[in-house]
């Protein structure tokens, strides 16, 4: 039989040394030696000083970049407003020069309705002057059939007993400031009842406009 006493064997887990300065240290399974020089040696404060610098410095670019973006952000905000603003008086010019086009255009039919009233006034009043004139003027020899007065032309038809009569009347009318280049535009000779006449027709211009 064979015995084995297993307390005489050495167990290797955990040792103790003594270093330089009479420091002693544990070791992991005897394969790494620590000692308080080495831990001294470590810069822990200084990676710590540098992690929270890291931190606060990301903070600080962080609340940086969100200042700037609210900066913007009020920036085109202010833009937009105004813009808005330029718009309405955009809009409100646009809308004045479209009324004020409305309002020539409005006055531009108004005068001219106004001015033809007017010329229709002084031709009738025209028209009425040379009337009362050709009726003073006439013979009583010469009677008319048709006057008619446009664009400043005159147009008077008529007949006579004779055509002496015609050169007499026509005679008087050229002497009158309403009648002007007094033309005898044609004449013809008409039985009436049995009774022989001249018939004629005048052609003058309104010699009022010299």
């Amino acid at each position: 039989m064979i015995k084995i006493n297993l307390a005489t064997k050495k167990q290797a887990s955990y040792t103790t040394s003594t270093n330089a300065g009479g420091v002693g240290t544990q070791t992991i399974l005897g394969r790494i030696p620590v000692s308080k020089e080495d831990l001294q040696e470590i810069p822990i404060r200084k990676i710590l000083l540098s992690l929270v610098a890291c931190l606060l410095g990301g903070m600080v670019l962080d609340d940086l970049k969100m200042d700037k973006i609210k900066s913007f952000e009020k920036e085109i905000a202010q833009k937009t407003e105004k813009l808005e603003r330029i718009k309405k008086i955009t809009a409100k010019t646009q809308n004045i020069v479209q009324l004020q086009k409305q309002l020539e255009a409005d006055e531009f039919v108004i005068q001219t309705k106004i001015d033809t009233i007017n010329k229709l006034i002084v031709g009738r009043r025209k028209t009425a002057e040379m009337l009362i004139s050709l009726s003073k003027l006439i013979p009583n020899e010469v009677w008319l059939s048709a006057f008619r007065f446009q664009a400043s032309k005159v147009t008077i038809d008529g007949r006579s007993k004779d055509f002496n009569f015609v050169s007499d009347f026509m005679k008087k009318l050229g002497e009158s400031p309403y009648f002007s280049k007094l033309s005898l535009d044609s004449t013809n000779q008409v039985i009436l009842k049995g009774n022989s006449l001249a018939e004629f027709k005048l052609r003058a211009e309104d010699g009022s406009e010299k």
